[in-house]
């Protein structure tokens, strides 16, 4: 009998879980029907009232702005290509300017800030030894006024303003070198004003610091077309 009753009981169980089981399924597929009924209904009014497809008008007012677009796209890459190739013109041009100076304006620099003074140094000891410390130093600020007029050559690559500035800077360089011939005939002389020797010296480095300063705007293209 006791186990009649267990048995029965186990049933009764059996079916209550079986019954909720069946519940909770039925109530999910009813969930899904919902939510698909309200998709399939926010969809069919989505078609109905969606926009009407542009006009004529609209369509071509968008394709004036697309091209007005793209012109000034096009129009932005040919300035930037003008300007690089400006640039670079530019560049190729200093470089030639600063090839052809820079041999005439490293010889007058060291002239004005090294070599003139060193005669000016062995003039001050005032004795033999420093005149003719003076002498062999002139006949090097000599011979590097020759090589810097050598350098200073006329090309057709220049606009005629600018042979004309090389040619100045030449005619320049040769008055210095006559400049520096005349002290070297001063320092060879038996009698030797000492004053007019420096004098000389101080006028001839001035003179080079301004072929210096004329190089240097030639270089740069200061004031020279």
């Amino acid at each position: 009998m006791l186990v009649l009753l267990e048995e029965v009981d186990k049933q009764f169980k059996m079916v209550t879980i079986s019954t909720i089981v069946s519940t909770s399924v039925q109530s999910f597929v009813d969930y899904a029907l919902w939510i698909v009924g309200f998709m399939i209904i926010y969809y069919v009014v989505k078609f109905f009232v969606a926009a009407e497809p542009p006009s004529k008008e609209e369509l071509a007012a968008e394709e004036t702005k697309n091209k007005e677009w793209w012109d000034n796209f096009f129009e932005k890459r040919k300035e930037k290509k003008k300007k690089e190739g400006s640039a670079a013109a530019e560049k190729k041009d200093y470089e030639l300017r600063n090839n052809l100076m820079k041999g005439a304006l490293s010889r007058l620099i060291d002239i004005e800030k090294y070599k003139g003074k060193k005669i000016l140094k062995s003039l001050e000891k005032n004795d033999a030894d420093g005149l003719k410390e003076a002498l062999e130093n002139a006949n090097k600020v000599r011979k590097e006024l020759i090589s810097a007029y050598k350098f200073l050559r006329v090309t057709g690559k220049f606009t005629k303003e600018r042979r004309t500035y090389i040619e100045n800077i030449r005619a320049g360089v040769q008055v210095a070198i006559d400049k520096s011939e005349e002290i070297i005939t001063y320092l060879r002389a038996t009698s030797v004003k000492l004053d007019d020797i420096i004098e000389k010296v101080k006028k001839l480095r001035e003179h080079c610091a301004e072929l210096i300063e004329n190089i240097q705007d030639f270089i740069d293209d200061n004031k020279i077309n």
